[in-house]
């Protein structure tokens, strides 16, 4: 459910910007850039992941 809402509303938002400007750049650097700061925020949040040690003890 939370997908499809997202979905309703990127594609909202997607028609405003191209009806404001005309051009695709803006949504697909959004896109783009989201990765980048997903990756930002999992190493932000997990900094000090470490391999378990099973069997010790």
């Amino acid at each position: 459910m939370a997908g499809a809402i997202g979905g309703m509303l990127i594609a909202e938002i997607v028609g405003h910007v191209l009806e404001w400007t005309g051009s695709y750049m803006i949504p697909f650097f959004i896109a783009a850039s989201a990765y980048l700061v997903a990756l930002l925020l999992i190493h932000t949040l997990s900094p000090k992941l470490a391999p378990a040690q099973l069997g010790q003890g």
